[in-house]
């Protein structure tokens, strides 16, 4: 009767663990009180037509407040994360802000925002794809 009872707890503590593991697989960070927003840029064109263009990579909420502080982009970095308290119930943009201060390009770069909408939950990643491009023809 004893080892139907150990093996029973042991059964139950492996399922137990192996539902926590899986939760953690998609997306939730353990133990975090943080939402975190990763924003990829995806660089589609010549990376040296960007060059010597200035942005900023800003999370903003429905109604164009920032969420986190904007960081300045960087052409070899393409991943980009910001964390905010929560949980929050909205929506939550990420852009690709041209510097105003820098009037290079300014009319040739394109970069559609990426929205998301819902409940945003503390220990999870939600992700934000950028596509800047140009209008530039060859």
């Amino acid at each position: 009767m004893k080892t139907l009872a150990k093996t029973l707890i042991a059964v139950i503590l492996l399922m137990v663990s192996f539902q926590v593991f899986s939760a953690n697989d998609k997306g939730a960070i353990a133990g975090s009180r943080m939402i975190i927003y990763q924003i990829n840029i995806h660089i589609t064109t010549d990376p040296s037509f960007f060059y010597g263009a200035h942005f900023f990579v800003v999370i903003t909420d429905e109604n164009g407040r920032l969420v986190a502080p904007p960081q300045l982009s960087n052409i070899n970095k393409l991943i980009y994360t910001f964390s905010e308290a929560g949980p929050v119930k909205g929506t939550r943009v990420a852009r690709l802000v041209l510097d105003p201060n820098t009037d290079i390009l300014s009319d040739r770069i394109i970069v559609s925002p990426d929205a998301k909408t819902g409940v945003f939950v503390p220990g999870s990643v939600y992700i934000f794809n950028l596509w800047p491009a140009t209008t530039r023809t060859r």
